[in-house]
């Protein structure tokens, strides 16, 4: 699987989604929304000490999913022209996602800004290889 599998349950779900074999079109959006609206880069200023979010670990898995899973995706727009270019939406948002609201606190602040890091790191990653 991968040399460094996540512990936590929510890495354990987003490693599994990386072995679906033909993501459609509407799951790579639901799956971007999940990681934009959820992730800690988009939560950290949500009321409470640590609002309830996705892991930046879980998060950058899947966004791998999306941007690196196996063949064009199934139901797309124009096959692999289209699966690019959702690809390229996915990558474009991922690295748009900011806190809902201003962070309270220097440490949220920090999480939201580490986690953002982390997202455009995937996002980086995924270009050098593609």
């Amino acid at each position: 699987l991968q040399a460094d599998p996540p512990a936590d349950p929510q890495g354990l779900a987003a490693m599994l989604v990386t072995h679906i074999p033909k993501m459609t079109e509407a799951f790579a959006r639901l799956i971007t929304q999940l990681v934009c609206h959820w992730s800690e880069a988009s939560a950290a200023g949500d009321e409470g000490e640590r609002p309830p979010h996705v892991g930046t670990r879980a998060a950058e898995l899947l966004l791998a999913a999306v941007l690196q899973g196996r063949g064009p995706l199934a139901g797309s727009s124009a096959a692999p022209d289209g699966a690019a270019a959702l690809r390229l939406r996915v990558a474009a948002a991922a690295v748009a996602a900011r806190p809902r609201r201003t962070p309270t606190t220097a440490a949220a602040a920090e999480r939201a800004e580490r986690a953002s890091l982390r997202l455009a790191d995937a996002v980086a990653e995924w270009l050098m290889h593609e």
